[in-house]
């Protein structure tokens, strides 16, 4: 879990109907480890941190499949305040599909959770060749990555 909306409290993770948090206090700019879960179907509740397990929660996902071996990352983003369709809250469920890379290489999934920027280019070695020509508002490179030296 990322938590990348800059207007949003600190959560509690819930996999709904189970009362205990898979993460607890994640806040503004913090990632968590993976969690193990079961393959399945779930829905994950938000709640603001400290909120009982059994209150509404803030946010909640639609139906999320977990195949056997799956590795999602679900990034929180966009304005937890805005009821705009173009930087409104959302959790983006991002699976990865990473390969192998060479020596000297890295793979890497860069996402644009940025609610009020125009789409981007991604120059990582600021050569004036982006990696990454044009990236819009709550788009990523996808699951396979980008490799980087």
């Amino acid at each position: 879990v990322v938590h990348a909306s800059p207007d949003a409290p600190a959560v509690d993770v819930y996999a709904r109907g189970v009362a205990t948090p898979l993460f607890a206090d994640v806040e503004y700019g913090e990632a968590t480890q993976y969690a193990t879960v079961p393959a399945g179907d779930y829905v994950i509740d938000l709640r603001a941190t400290g909120a009982s397990a059994t209150s509404a929660p803030a946010f909640s996902t639609g139906s999320l499949t977990l195949t056997d071996g799956a590795s999602i990352t679900a990034l929180a983003s966009g304005l937890l305040g805005s009821t705009d369709g173009d930087d409104r809250f959302r959790v983006l469920a991002l699976a990865d599909a990473f390969g192998a890379d060479g020596a000297g290489q890295a793979r890497v999934r860069i996402v644009h959770a940025g609610a009020d920027a125009p789409a981007v280019a991604i120059d990582v070695g600021d050569d004036g060749s982006p990696e990454v020509a044009s990236l819009g508002r709550f788009a990523d490179t996808g699951e396979a990555g980008v490799t980087l030296p």
